[in-house]
């Protein structure tokens, strides 16, 4: 037998021979040992089969199996084919995106004698022992053993495969051990006394009256059944670690390594759950014909168009409810971490310790404890962000991808997948309705539904009957005019946040920048700063005093004079999160300003931290990037603040407009969630831009009909689909010769259906000392552009253009 192995590098499934002795082992799914020229890797079987096209004296055999059960279900193996195939990128990435972290890659297995080999080893008397009967007469006291524990007990190798054949024959039972590297478990050291002396400890005190610390040691743990903590011990006793390890040292004391279950990083507000759900009438008429597909067990894409604070979280929450009600289970999706706190604690009120959180700001042990219980089934509801579209879930019965239009869910590492995208595959393959969530939705989302593709439904007004934040509009230019000076902070924003000072009312600032100044730009010469490895521009920090490079954390001091004309008019354009937060701090001296961006979020549960404040009213004016625009539910704050509204705008992406808008009105929707109405004070130097004069009016129609007029006129998505190819080297002509080279393929199999920009330099043309050079694929048929990138790469292969050399992005999300 033959089995198709995938591996995470960028080239097709491997064929394999399966040994005799694993036909019985090898299944889709597991992970297995295989030789790849001289070193081993591992991969996972996709598929069996009797015979191969290959000459069978050239296939290698299949070293050794790793699991005994699979890891994915059939389900997630058939997404995983769509995806490798869509997204022209080898299965193994997505197997290897989908593993738990921190499983180990050896074989493992806890190996325990049956009632046979027990009879058998009874017949050993006075024989000498093979090494197999070694094996089985150290398992005769009855104490389980794994087949890694009897390589070193017994000093033997291929200890496993000994077990596999004992098995065969029925001497020993295996058991697979799901080996997750010890340091990701919350592990707690405690000592016990030993059995000699557990009621013989008045006999021991007199040996210790010159050693107090001793001795209260152990009069304290005199009677105890259970290991007391070491770190308790010292604290109860107020002594050192040293008189216990003395005690260790003396076998008095036992030391003892406990496992404990790690608590909720996001714990819930109270741990009383809710039982019931009280729609609206308008969130009632979207719920019933989703839950109704959901009972038939019938697929159909959704897109929720519900505007900010419409309620629809508790849509999702109550078609999960529905889906645990009838025996299944439910996936939701959020874009980014920064999210997570706020809707991780509204699903524990109603689900409590059925909710499972995957993302990567839990630590590997949590993320794999919290994948075993998606998996066992102990947690029926799974809350996520990207990659919990590979969640293991059994039973599904509804999908929602909250925030659907948000770039987040696109990877931009390999395998570059969109997370959304994959939801409705996965929803489609198991015949489950599934729901795209948003405020803002994407334009090719809204056109789905316009076009019937989807169905549209609507949420058309905020829960409670609450109105929409009033938005006000301040042009920058004007503000110039007036004042005679560049204002950071508009006249009319800085009296708002004052009257909500007064008021005991938070306000949150929005400035899509980090750092503290933007460019260094030279009056004389016109040129601006870039950094040393990428062709970009420095931007200053004050809390390191430092120019830093947002891309290669390159950093150098702020020079005395241009250093490219000598010129000493040198002045920083543009303002980023730490001048804003600076400013109001002078401002409003006795408020507390805080600032939320990702030099201030790095630590672990860093977001949760800032929010809890935010939260529980210790913050009165929040400065952040655009991680604080999104999804936020908090009723005391009534005003929202943006700092140049336009900075997108800027940016070479045909996207721009539609990134704007999102922006604007997601942050606009943070405002007048209470009892009071909202505002939103807008300072920009493009007022008259239709992406924000249409989120001034929350008019997401009327930003929608301007937009696909453009993107019809140019021929970019809905209308199109797009692909970029870049390559990235060290020489910069040697890498635009290899990118032409395979636009020339690319020439020689397109028709006039295909529409080809490039090789060109990429916007960001130089990142960490590599050139980037790209070329952008467009064509109105999907199955055009997929087959001849799928025809292109096989002959690039044979004209010597590796993979390694170039990166394929099918529906790229950003052109930079």
């Amino acid at each position: 037998m033959y089995a198709e192995v995938a591996i995470a590098r960028p080239f097709q499934n491997l064929t394999y021979k399966i040994p005799d002795n694993q036909a019985d082992l090898i299944k889709p799914g597991i992970r297995v040992i295989v030789p790849l020229g001289r070193r081993s890797e591992i991969g996972w079987v996709v598929s069996t089969c009797d015979s191969t096209d290959l000459d069978p004296a050239i296939i290698k055999n299949i070293t050794d199996v790793v699991d005994r059960e699979s890891l994915f279900s059939d389900d997630l193996i058939e997404l995983f084919n769509w995806a490798s195939a869509y997204y022209l990128t080898s299965i193994g990435f997505f197997f290897k995106a989908a593993m738990p972290p921190g499983l180990s890659n050896s074989p493992d297995f806890r190996v325990e004698l049956t009632e046979e080999g027990r009879k058998t080893v009874e017949a050993f008397s006075g024989k000498k022992l093979n090494i197999n009967q070694k094996i089985l007469e150290s398992l005769s006291a009855g104490n389980k053993c794994t087949s890694s524990g009897l390589e070193k007990s017994l000093s033997i190798k291929n200890a496993l495969q000994r077990c596999y054949k004992l098995e065969s024959d029925g001497l020993v039972s295996l058991e697979q051990v799901m080996n997750v590297r010890e340091d990701y478990f919350i592990r707690r050291y405690a000592v016990i006394l030993s059995d000699k002396f557990k009621n013989d400890v008045s006999s021991l005190l007199p040996e210790f009256s010159r050693a107090p610390a001793q001795a209260n040691i152990l009069k304290y743990m005199e009677g105890r059944e259970e290991p007391v903590l070491i770190n308790d011990l010292m604290n109860n006793l107020n002594v050192t670690k040293s008189p216990i390890d003395e005690l260790i040292k003396k076998k008095i004391l036992k030391r003892k390594t406990i496992i404990q279950e790690r608590q909720n990083l996001y714990p819930p507000y109270d741990g009383i759950l809710k039982d019931n759900l009280n729609l609206t009438s308008d969130q009632q008429g979207v719920y019933e014909p989703i839950a109704a597909n959901l009972d038939a067990g019938k697929f159909n894409p959704y897109l929720l168009h519900g505007v900010t604070g419409s309620g629809k979280t508790e849509v999702y929450l109550a078609l999960c409810k529905h889906a645990i009600e009838q025996g299944k289970t439910a996936l939701i999706l959020i874009p980014e971490i920064s999210l997570t706190p706020q809707l991780f604690r509204r699903f524990q009120e109603y689900f409590g310790e059925q909710v499972a959180l995957l993302h990567s700001g839990l630590s590997s042990g949590e993320r794999f404890e919290q994948w075993h219980r998606v998996k066992t089934g102990e947690a029926p509801v799974v809350l996520g962000t990207r990659s919990a579209i590979f969640a293991p879930v059994k039973n599904l019965g509804i999908i929602c991808v909250d925030e659907e239009h948000d770039g987040s869910y696109k990877q931009d590492e390999t395998p570059r997948y969109n997370a959304r995208d994959l939801a409705i595959i996965r929803a489609k393959q198991l015949n489950v309705p599934i729901v795209l969530g948003s405020a803002t939705p994407s334009v090719e989302s809204y056109y789905n539904a316009k076009t019937g593709k989807y169905t549209l439904l609507k949420l058309a007004s905020r829960f409670g009957e609450k109105e929409l934040p009033e938005v006000t509009i301040i042009d920058m230019r004007e503000e110039f005019k007036r004042t005679g000076n560049q204002q950071e902070i508009s006249q009319l924003l800085d009296e708002k946040i004052g009257e909500r000072i007064k008021k005991n009312e938070q306000t949150l600032i929005l400035i899509n920048r980090r750092g503290y100044r933007g460019r260094l730009l030279c009056r004389e010469c016109g040129r601006i700063l870039l950094c040393e490895h990428c062709n970009v521009a420095m931007k200053f920090h004050i809390s390191r005093d430092k120019l830093i490079c947002h891309f290669c954390d390159f950093q150098r001091k702020v020079p005395d004079s241009c250093e490219y004309c000598g010129g000493e008019l040198i002045e920083f354009v543009g303002i980023g999160t730490q001048r804003v937060e600076e400013i109001l701090q002078k401002d409003f001296r006795k408020s507390t300003v805080i600032r939320m961006d990702h030099d201030t979020t790095s630590g672990r549960g860093s977001h949760y931290l800032i929010l809890e404040k935010l939260r529980k009213g210790e913050i009165d004016i929040l400065v952040g990037t655009q991680m604080i625009a999104k999804g936020h539910d908090y009723p005391n704050i009534t005003l929202v603040g943006v700092v140049s509204a336009e900075s997108i705008l800027s940016l070479p992406d045909f996207r721009h407009g539609e990134k704007t808008f999102q922006l604007l009105t997601q942050v606009a929707g943070r405002a007048g969630r209470g009892s009071s109405r909202g505002e939103v004070v807008v300072q920009t130097f493009a007022p008259d831009h239709f992406s924000i004069s249409m989120a001034k009016k929350h008019d997401y129609e009327g930003f929608y009909e301007e937009e696909i007029k453009l993107r019809e006129r140019l021929a970019k998505p809905p209308f199109t689909g797009m692909a970029v190819i870049r390559f990235e080297g060290e020489d910069r002509p040697k890498t635009f010769s290899r990118a032409k080279e395979f636009a020339g393929i690319i020439e020689n199999l397109s028709g006039p259906e295909l529409i080809l920009h490039g090789p060109k330099s990429a916007p960001l043309s130089k990142l960490r000392n590599r050139f980037r050079i790209q070329i952008i694929l467009y064509s109105h048929s999907r199955n055009r552009l997929n087959s001849v990138l799928k025809a292109a790469v096989e002959r690039a292969e044979h004209a010597g253009i590796r993979k390694s050399e170039y990166i394929l992005d099918i529906d790229p999300y950003s052109l930079l």
